[in-house]
């Protein structure tokens, strides 16, 4: 599973997270990539390690405000928008044969991303 961050300012790095990402996962392996990547505000696509009371309470003492997501709109998931864009870049670009190979192309295409792409969305 790859996971990244976006805000106007820039990106996080792409992370990749093999197996299952839980909370204790998320605070370890994701709240560090966040803080380094000076995210004020968070949009989260609510899966169950983003929405646990612990999560929630990690972040907020890292003074990042979440971004509320109703799951029915997805025009407001800004981060779908930019999977999207990844998606179409990885089938032009790439044979990917593997999970391997994917999780090479998602990261090539991840630097790839233009600042002024990010900004418009």
């Amino acid at each position: 599973m790859e996971r990244g961050g976006i805000s106007c300012q820039g990106k996080t790095e792409l992370v990749t997270i093999n197996g299952n990402l839980n909370v204790l996962r998320y605070y370890n392996e994701m709240v560090p990539y966040i803080n380094n990547g000076n995210v004020d505000v968070l949009q989260q696509d609510n899966p169950r390690p983003d929405t646990n009371h612990y999560t929630r309470y990690i972040l907020e003492a890292a003074n990042i405000n979440i971004l509320y997501w109703p799951s029915r709109c997805p025009d407001m998931a800004l981060t779908l928008h930019v999977w999207e864009y990844l998606g179409r870049k990885v089938r032009i670009r790439y044979h990917v044969n593997n999970m391997g190979d994917l999780g090479c192309a998602l990261h090539e295409e991840w630097e790839r991303i233009p600042l002024q792409f990010i900004r418009i969305l």
